[in-house]
């Protein structure tokens, strides 16, 4: 999807909070390496995100890898503890395995909260072919929720749910379908 454009500059923001610091040198920041147990740059503000290999990775305060993006241009805050990113492809992990990917025009990323807030037209695809398209998402990490909005589309290969939201809660393994919606389910003699 491009270039992926994750200065120097940013990277040093996002390990110090000041832009500045070695900014004479021309030395690689550090970088936490990828695996259980990854400790963020960010340690000291506890959930947080660090910068691999060109992809931005969102940790639990344990340290497990929730979320994986690779995006075209990041832009981020140590004050507010958020990063604005566009051109998003994601990978959710849960309990250390991938769950589903998702590919969104822009995200905003409270790491300090927990919290993604995907927007610009989402696609979600599961390892199994199932897809969710809707214009926008939320994942609140505290609460183990994804509530995805705006003319959701969901299908499987036997399974249609349309609908104005629904929300899925990860820890129950559930979804349901909140305000105006239809299911269609195929059913096989």
């Amino acid at each position: 999807m491009g270039i992926v454009l994750v200065s120097a500059f940013i990277i040093r923001l996002l390990q110090t909070g000041d832009p500045g610091r070695n900014a004479d040198r021309e030395e690689s920041p550090p970088v936490a390496p990828a695996g259980p147990g990854v400790r963020n740059p960010v340690e000291d503000r506890g959930p947080g995100v660090s910068l691999q290999g060109g992809s931005l990775v969102l940790s639990d305060p344990s340290g497990r890898v929730e979320w994986e993006m690779t995006v075209e241009q990041v832009e981020a805050s140590t004050v507010s503890q958020s990063a604005r990113i566009s051109g998003v492809q994601a990978a959710r992990y849960v309990d250390g395995r991938r769950a589903f990917g998702m590919v969104a025009g822009r995200a905003t990323v409270e790491w300090a909260a927990r919290k993604v807030f995907f927007d610009g037209g989402i696609r979600v695809e599961g390892a199994s072919g199932a897809r969710l398209d809707a214009r926008r998402a939320t994942w609140d990490g505290s609460r183990s929720l994804l509530e995805v909005e705006g003319d959701v589309n969901y299908r499987d290969g036997t399974t249609t749910l349309t609908g104005d939201r629904i929300v899925v809660d990860e820890s129950l393994g559930r979804a349901k379908v909140v305000g105006r919606g239809r299911a269609t389910v195929l059913v096989m003699k």
